[in-house]
């Protein structure tokens, strides 16, 4: 296989999770292209309220609640009546407040503990993270924004239509195409 073009790493994606991923990678020192298939990054973060639940942050600290990854957890279990795969709910409860709290150090988002949601809808303490004033299609501009700044190129109108791999599941590239059907190969 030819390839047109040689990048280190490749995410597929204009999103809240594409973005951070790319900010993550760039952090990382490695050059990042992130492709999006619309016009403008997006993903279903920017039709959202932009909220983020996390326990046990800095922001819950400095308002005084007490939260923790485990009493996270434990609501997750209850209002999911147990029928959520426990290792996945087990990895978010630990790693949304680590996570919340480093995008906004490291990254100056301005999630703040919203103090107008109680305890409620399954949540047993304050929790919800928000822009204050803004929403989800605030958040991804915004991720975009930071991830440019700190050199990852987003490349919009490319969609992703195969990943190559090395027969053993490794990936090795990616065929991409253009709004106007123009493919081009990565590796």
């Amino acid at each position: 296989m030819s390839f047109d073009f040689t990048v280190p790493v490749v995410i597929a994606g204009a999103g809240a999770a594409g973005l951070a991923a790319a900010l993550a990678a760039r952090d990382a020192g490695a050059d990042v292209l992130v492709l999006e298939q619309d016009a403008a990054p997006a993903g279903t973060t920017s039709m959202s309220q932009g909220n983020i639940c996390a326990a046990g942050t800095a922001a819950q600290s400095a308002a005084g609640v007490e939260d923790s990854p485990d009493i996270l957890f434990a609501d997750i279990m209850a209002m999911t009546k147990g029928l959520t795969v426990p290792v996945r709910a087990r990895a978010m409860a630990d790693v949304a407040g680590p996570t919340v709290d480093a995008m906004v150090q490291r990254w100056d988002m301005p999630w703040e503990l919203d103090l107008k949601f109680k305890a409620g809808f399954g949540h047993s303490v304050r929790r919800i993270h928000s822009w204050l004033g803004r929403g989800g299609a605030d958040m991804v501009q915004l991720f975009a924004a930071r991830a440019e700044a700190a050199g990852a190129d987003i490349l919009t109108g490319a969609r992703l239509v195969e990943i190559h791999s090395d027969g053993s599941g490794r990936a090795m590239g990616v065929r991409i195409t253009d709004v106007n059907g123009t493919s081009v190969e990565l590796e």
